[in-house]
């Protein structure tokens, strides 16, 4: 059996690696930000992070929220919770930029973590994850992106002949 020890930063680097796992390190942050997550329309940032003090290893996935459904999601909260119970889905929000809804998730690295466990956590997670922003977007709560708006535009009224009284 193969000793299980607490991951670094280096396994986590060389696991993301030989899963082919698209991935880049910002300086900002100790975070891995995962490209194929980021490109998905809406996220505003997706990234393991490990938190060694802690002993976890937390992914974040974040979206940028149309300000206008926040009190309908707000409403939805529970729900999304009690039906995603492994993930932890929050709304975020600052003075100074829009609100975004927050999807997390955590493993226990503390007793030790594998190299299969950590594929599992990625893998299991990203679908979930996945899923639930393609439903975020199909309920209109995410900020259209740029090809959004296009489709999403305010559809054009055309105006008949009206007539005028005197």
């Amino acid at each position: 059996m193969p000793q299980i020890s607490q991951p670094g930063h280096a396994d986590i680097h060389r696991w993301l690696e030989a899963m082919q796992v698209e991935f880049y390190l910002c300086g900002a942050c100790d975070g891995f930000h995962l490209t194929k997550m980021q490109e998905r329309p809406g996220v505003f940032d997706s990234k393991l992070e490990l938190i060694e003090e802690q002993g976890l290893l937390q992914f974040s996935t974040s979206m940028e929220l149309r300000p206008a459904t926040l009190f309908k999601l707000y409403s939805e909260l529970g729900e999304l919770n009690n039906r995603h119970n492994e993930l932890k889905i929050f709304v975020e929000l600052m003075d100074d930029t829009l609100p975004k809804l927050v999807i997390s998730s955590h493993v226990r690295t503390a007793a030790g973590l594998t190299e299969e466990q950590f594929a599992d956590f990625v893998g299991f997670h990203s679908d979930v994850k996945v899923q639930l922003l393609k439903w975020i977007h199909e309920q209109g709560y995410a900020l259209p992106d740029d090809n959004d708006e296009e489709n999403h535009a305010a559809p054009e009224i055309e105006m008949g002949h009206q007539h005028l009284l005197h």
